[in-house]
């Protein structure tokens, strides 16, 4: 690591010279500049303009060298107050993949004897069937997933973190979602077909 950033410093020196190069023949041009009449006014111009351009360049190139330089002795991001030790690492952190929310779901039922009992008389028919199939089939994964977190128990600032989504995206999407089911149930009752 040590050697790295001894290289980086090297760039930074070598650039840090090259730049100044640059910086001396602009104000030389602009001096000939101020004698020069004719073709020579618009070549003149024009090298002013191209060392003007790699000195933006070399400014780049200089800005870059000095984050970088500064990230590797810091240890961290420069312009960061405090480090990852004084903050709450875990806060941002995803506590499960939204991908796998039907197995999370899928090993909260049923797991009891009396919880067994019970699924055990909840019968659906061949319409619930249908409408559950149409409901998922309509609802995008997102929406998916932010209703089912939802619908149990989980806030909308915790899905905005599961998610990565800001809170009223995930509100906005609930709501999406509720309507959709809504006018899914509304067909069925009217007698329209799925």
């Amino acid at each position: 690591m040590k050697d790295l950033i001894d290289e980086y410093k090297e760039s930074l020196k070598i650039t840090r010279f090259q730049l100044k190069g640059i910086e001396v023949e602009i104000s030389v041009a602009k001096i000939n500049l101020q004698n020069a009449r004719g073709r020579r006014v618009t070549n003149l111009k024009a090298q002013i303009d191209r060392l003007e351009f790699d000195k933006s360049t070399y400014n780049q190139m200089l800005s870059s060298l000095k984050y970088t330089l500064e990230w590797l002795e810091n240890g961290r991001r420069p312009g960061q107050i405090r480090g990852i030790e004084k903050k709450d690492a875990y806060y941002n952190m995803r506590p499960y993949d939204p991908s796998i929310m039907e197995r999370y779901i899928e090993n909260k039922q049923a797991s009891m004897p009396w919880d067994i009992e019970k699924a055990e008389r909840i019968v659906f028919s061949k319409m619930d069937g249908e409408i559950v199939k149409t409901v998922l089939e309509t609802l995008s994964e997102r929406e998916r997933d932010a209703l089912l977190m939802s619908l149990n128990g989980k806030s909308i600032r915790e899905i905005g973190c599961m998610l990565e989504m800001p809170r009223q995206t995930v509100h906005n999407t609930i709501k999406r979602a509720k309507r959709k089911i809504a006018e899914i149930k509304y067909k069925v009752l009217e007698g329209e077909s799925l």
